[in-house]
């Protein structure tokens, strides 16, 4: 991620989009070496999308639920992600969450039926 991200003007970095000055789209799929996320993401407070797809995530940080602006979030294919922050429930602005296969096993977490309860549409991929 490093060599997509070098200097200082991100209008030119892979993957990231920019309105007024502010992240609001971070493109990050198949990345193949992209196995975590960092807690500064939760500084991204006009981040609408986030695309994650297709990557070695294992997990996600709590500082997710700082994405008070986030709409759309993709996690599908990501084979090592067991779990999930319950600061998910935060995500008011949340519109679509697309998870792993694996997330619909057993009962739903309270961060589940707080999404859904706020309208969003969630897909548990296969």
């Amino acid at each position: 991620m490093q060599e997509a991200w070098q200097g200082e003007d991100p209008k030119k970095w892979i993957g990231v989009e920019l309105s007024r000055e502010r992240v609001v789209c971070l493109l990050l799929s198949n990345w193949g070496d992209l196995n975590s996320i960092p807690p500064e993401i939760g500084l991204l407070t006009k981040l609408e999308d986030l695309h994650l797809q297709g990557n070695d995530l294992k997990s996600v940080p709590a500082e997710i639920g700082k994405l008070a602006s986030l709409e759309f979030l993709n996690l599908q294919g990501n084979s090592g992600l067991r779990s999930f922050p319950a600061e998910m429930g935060q995500l008011k602005s949340l519109k679509r969450l697309i998870l792993p296969g694996f997330a619909a096993a057993g009962n739903s977490p309270a961060w589940f039926e707080q999404l859904k309860a706020n309208g969003c549409n969630i897909t548990v991929s296969s």
